[in-house]
């Protein structure tokens, strides 16, 4: 079968493999460097309560001494400060990089309200990858906090919110409880343990008995792939009466090269474990073992088991990471071949499957841009281009406030002609109006 260039070029067979392992996974983790700053607007947090409420002022690196989640309490913590959380022994938190203890980061807002956002940082999935390091975070990387995380920008809506951050350091998308035997790593046998790490965090914010009003559920690339894994299950640990939810999917939007050795949902969960986690109700673990019962399932299940919730879901109709990804790995695990039309038409169907649930909504922005929310993208993004070209609807940052507030939007916002699939990167989904 001829290859097709278009907009990617497809190199010879000869470079492909090293352009899978390295080029592709070097764009994974690229979208990783955010813009923002820690810098705190004052005024912006509620009063701190007297010294007798508060009790003595957590250090910046707060060690929990046992697995009760009641060390390191939210009340302790400064306002608008950002703290390191190191989980106790008992919460089998851990990073691929065994010589680099997990943490999840905390900044204390409103106590009524709550972020709660995955970090992206690529994939891991066996010991040639492990060895490259641009493939995935092997240890908790800190990074600014920008975007809808930016405490300082007038025009965030989640400035005041309390914050957690579930660092990343799995390799396995957030989802995963297991060890692998990697010879070439530190030591062999590694342990992917995301599900724990995040399931940590949660552990602690539950512990906090937060008055919630309102709770945002978000994550990025990586970090949006295990949001929608996590999604159900978190979902499920809060109340929902009175209380205004938000779940927010950025930079990726569920495909994985389907049939290929490499990045098949059997094999995700022979390398991961992901199936036998409690991200995966019982009764679904052996259609998902099968491959039957994957994320686009998962993430379906949380939005009608939570009706009360708005779903929404972020991504460039290129994305240059993820797509990449995609394409590459099919071409050189399989042979076939994908131009970038062919990846935008199947974000294009998947769009449609999710658009008919009645509490989703979707956001499509032209160009390649990968991740948006935890970068100032969020607040010059348009339909039109992730840098700020006016036209075809509103900014991201007013397209999350109307979803916030549950104001009518339409099912999917998107630029272009509404035709159907036409061969072009630029049409929008005449299924998707609306």
């Amino acid at each position: 079968r001829a290859h097709r260039t278009d907009s990617f070029h497809i190199p010879p067979a000869a470079d492909r493999i090293a352009m899978s392992v390295a080029g592709v996974f070097a764009l994974l983790a690229s979208g990783f460097s955010v813009a923002g700053g820690l810098a705190v607007h004052p005024g912006l947090f509620a009063a701190e309560p007297p010294p007798e409420a508060a009790g003595a002022r957590l250090p910046k690196e707060c060690h929990m001494d046992n697995a009760s989640h009641m060390g390191c309490p939210l009340r302790r913590m400064a306002p608008g400060e950002v703290y390191s959380v190191y989980p106790g022994e008992g919460s089998g938190a851990a990073c691929l990089n065994a010589d680099a203890p997990y943490f999840y980061q905390v900044r204390r807002g409103e106590s009524d309200k709550l972020l709660f956002y995955f970090q992206g940082g690529g994939l891991c999935f066996d010991s040639l990858s492990y060895s490259i390091h641009v493939t995935c975070l092997h240890e908790p990387s800190m990074a600014p906090w920008g975007g809808l995380l930016n405490a300082s920008d007038s025009e965030n809506i989640y400035r005041t919110y309390t914050v957690v951050f579930v660092m990343y350091c799995s390799g396995d998308m957030h989802t995963g409880d297991s060890s692998q035997d990697w010879g070439n790593a530190r030591p062999h046998e590694v342990q992917i343990r995301g599900f724990n790490n995040a399931n940590s965090a949660l552990q602690w914010t539950l512990a906090q008995s937060l008055p919630l009003s309102d709770l945002v559920l978000a994550g990025s690339s990586a970090g949006g792939f295990g949001m929608q894994m996590w999604a159900n299950h978190f979902l499920q640990q809060f109340p929902s009466q009175n209380i205004t939810t938000v779940v927010i999917a950025d930079a990726y939007a569920g495909l994985l090269p389907i049939d290929t050795a490499l990045a098949s949902w059997q094999q995700l969960d022979r390398m991961w474990g992901l199936c036998g986690t409690p991200l995966v109700d019982r009764r679904r673990r052996a259609s998902c073992a099968a491959g039957r019962y994957t994320l686009t399932d998962v993430y379906l299940d949380a939005m009608r088991n939570h009706p009360e919730a708005r779903f929404a879901m972020v991504t460039s109709k290129l994305d240059r990471a993820a797509g990449m990804y995609h394409l590459t790995a099919l071409d050189v695990l399989t042979g076939a071949t994908e131009t970038p039309a062919d990846f935008y038409a199947q974000v294009d169907l998947l769009l449609e499957v999710y658009a008919k649930e009645p509490n989703f909504r979707g956001y499509l922005v032209d160009g390649d841009q990968h991740a948006f929310i935890p970068t100032f993208y969020t607040f010059t993004a348009t339909p039109l281009s992730a840098t700020g070209e006016q036209g075809g609807g509103p900014r991201l940052i007013d397209w999350l406030e109307a979803v916030h507030r549950g104001s009518k939007v339409p099912r999917v916002v998107c630029a272009g002609e509404w035709v159907v699939a036409n061969g072009s990167t630029t049409f929008c989904d005449p299924k998707l109006k609306g």
